[in-house]
């Protein structure tokens, strides 16, 4: 007759979210089937944890005469993490068959995906320092296992080392956790300047074959809090002296309040007061220009001299119609310090004598006809 022959199959079965969900093993005897036959099996277990991803007891089977399959049954425990494929295995043994395959593994697979994803935020830029910004990288799901992300910073508008710090780095994500920081060091500073942007993209994850990214790049949004700046003079009072001849050249200085990353215009023009263009000085006329990080601008103008001697003079200088700041001061005067003195010699009369002079004048008196010469009076 045929020997009496045991063995035990292999076995998939797929996790499950939350219920419970049965899964078998099957036991099938061949061979001589006359009589009956008892078979004790054993749970081994592997990576898989009993009672925690399934539930199996040792125990023992009975096969009565004819009988050709027997199942072991157990339980797979559903649940929502993202774990890698697990395991757990169940031995056979009878006193009274052949065991051709003592062995049967149950492989549970995990239909839990963790999707991966990182958001967008804004931020207010800051005066001084840095501020972080903090991005937050999310899981649909927790992971059983660490999951490691490399991240990259893309410049947009915003540049690194100006706006921001840092080109990338990994981020990683701990069992359990389903939310986890990611800052950026956002770089402050006084500077006038549009909103600004850059990306934050998720490059490679690793550490659990179940781990997908689903939203790869987040976005920052740097807002400027800084003021328009105010263009206007510094100083509203400028005394210049005259000069003898040719042009003596003023530079009176025109500044903003902050710096800008916009290019500032503003219109600036002379105006007569006491003193007239091209007699006493030179008029002037144009737009001063303030490019990304400038703040102080001169314009000059031409002061006329000469030997006149005349009062103080005074002249107007204007802004007006600024771009991309407001008008601050927008006057300032200038007044020509006449240096020059009048003539010592005021037509034949000598002011300043510096010895006694004789003047000589004739005599007329009561021994006319006799000749006394003539009389010297000493003045």
């Amino acid at each position: 007759a045929t020997p009496l022959s045991l063995s035990i199959n292999d076995v998939t079965v797929t996790e499950g979210n939350s219920r419970n969900s049965s899964g078998q093993l099957l036991v099938t005897r061949s061979g001589n089937l006359t009589s009956s036959t008892q078979l004790r099996y054993t749970v081994l277990g592997d990576s898989a944890s009993n009672r925690t991803d399934y539930t199996l007891s040792n125990g023992t089977i009975n096969f009565q005469p004819q009988e050709t399959v027997k199942p072991i049954t157990f339980q797979i425990k559903g649940d929502t993490i993202s774990e890698a494929q697990e395991n757990f295995r169940v031995r056979i043994s009878s006193n009274n068959a052949v065991i051709t395959k003592d062995i049967g593994n149950v492989t549970i697979n995990d239909n839990d995906i963790s999707q991966i994803s990182i958001n967008d935020i804004s931020i207010r830029e800051g005066n001084r320092g840095t501020t972080n910004a903090g991005m937050t990288i999310s899981l649909s799901n927790p992971s059983q296992e660490r999951i490691t992300l490399d991240y990259r910073l893309i410049p947009q508008t915003a540049r690194v080392n100006e706006d921001f710090r840092g080109i990338g780095g990994r981020i990683t994500i701990n069992p359990g956790q389903t939310r986890v920081p990611l800052n950026v060091p956002i770089i402050a500073d006084t500077k006038k300047e549009p909103n600004e942007t850059l990306g934050v993209q998720l490059t490679r994850v690793t550490g659990n074959v179940n781990s997908r990214i689903q939203r790869n790049q987040g976005t920052i949004r740097i807002i400027d809090d800084d003021t328009t700046p105010r263009v206007g003079f510094s100083t509203t009072n400028i005394r210049v002296r005259e000069g003898n001849s040719g042009v003596n050249n003023l530079s009176i200085p025109v500044t903003l309040s902050n710096t800008s990353q916009e290019t500032v215009l503003i219109n600036y023009r002379t105006v007569n007061s006491s003193a007239i263009a091209n007699q006493d000085y030179r008029p002037a006329s144009g737009t001063l220009r303030f490019n990304n990080g400038e703040t102080s601008k001169n314009i000059t103008v031409g002061i006329l001299g000469d030997l006149a001697v005349e009062p103080d003079e005074t002249l107007r200088l204007e802004l007006f119609s600024p771009r991309n700041a407001t008008l601050g001061t927008s006057r300032a005067n200038v007044t020509i310090l006449n240096d020059d003195r009048p003539s010592r010699n005021l037509g034949n009369v000598r002011t300043n004598l510096t010895a006694p002079e004789t003047q000589i004048i004739p005599m007329v008196s009561e021994f006319e006809g006799k000749d006394f010469g003539s009389l010297g009076i000493m003045g």
